[in-house]
């Protein structure tokens, strides 16, 4: 996490400093707040430039960290409102939001998910600035069926910790699955620390467009439900 200063007020928040002077600083549980400030700063600057998108309004250096704040945003607003809301603590809400996506900054060879989408001009496009890193992040290879002998052999111990993870929950990869990897690799304490409805809420925010619902049936709990809604709502937000 990088040192500049930042209003905690500011409308738009686009780095890692910004998100922990608006959510975490004084707000959280000191153990929460350590555990999470410790990620943060691991992640730092290239965090800070990780698109959200591969084009939009989020596809833009630092779409990341906006399309958290407005995630906890939404999900601060709405709990009041929803069956089961009043379950839901102000950390969880936060934690959740801020870990969900991590996929997108790196994979544990320092790869991160999307690059420049640069076209024979050598210019990067305009209209799809982004473009995912096919040939290089957590490369496992794409047959159905040498993917996770891939992963448990991969020097990227990402792979490993999302192979350890699958195949222990029995799960397809999906990209909650894989920013939970993110964390349990980089910051272990922090994912022990992590409620069984924070876990999951991170595991399936795709909820069923992603993840069987026979496999959610028994899973699905109000964080999930409020992540999964405010992601949907800053991912598409109505035009």
């Amino acid at each position: 996490m990088n040192e500049e200063t930042t209003n905690p007020n500011s409308a738009e928040v686009t780095t890692t400093s910004a998100l922990h002077a608006k959510y975490i600083h004084d707000r959280m549980a000191p153990d929460r707040a350590g555990l999470i400030t410790k990620l943060l700063t691991h992640l730092g600057p290239k965090m800070d430039s990780t698109p959200a998108a591969d084009r939009g309004r989020h596809g833009v250096p630092g779409g990341l960290c906006m399309h958290i704040d407005e995630i906890i945003s939404w999900m601060l607003v709405a709990t009041h409102n929803m069956p089961g809301g009043h379950k839901l603590s102000y950390d969880s809400i936060v934690t959740a939001a801020i870990l969900h996506d991590l996929f997108k900054v790196t994979d544990g060879s320092h790869n991160p998910y999307y690059v420049p989408n640069i076209l024979k001009n050598g210019q990067q496009s305009p209209n799809v600035p982004y473009k995912h890193n096919k040939d290089k992040y957590m490369n496992w290879g794409i047959s159905p069926d040498n993917v996770l002998i891939r992963m448990s052999v991969s020097p990227d111990p990402l792979a490993r910790y999302a192979y350890q993870m699958i195949t222990t929950d029995r799960l397809e990869s999906n990209n909650g699955i894989l920013s939970s990897a993110v964390v349990y690799a980089l910051e272990p304490d922090l994912w022990n620390h992590l409620t069984t409805w924070e876990q999951d809420a991170i595991k399936f925010y795709g909820m069923a467009f992603v993840t069987p619902k026979y496999k959610l049936q028994h899973l699905v709990n109000p964080l999930m439900t409020l992540l999964h809604c405010g992601d949907m709502l800053s991912s598409n937000p109505a035009k």
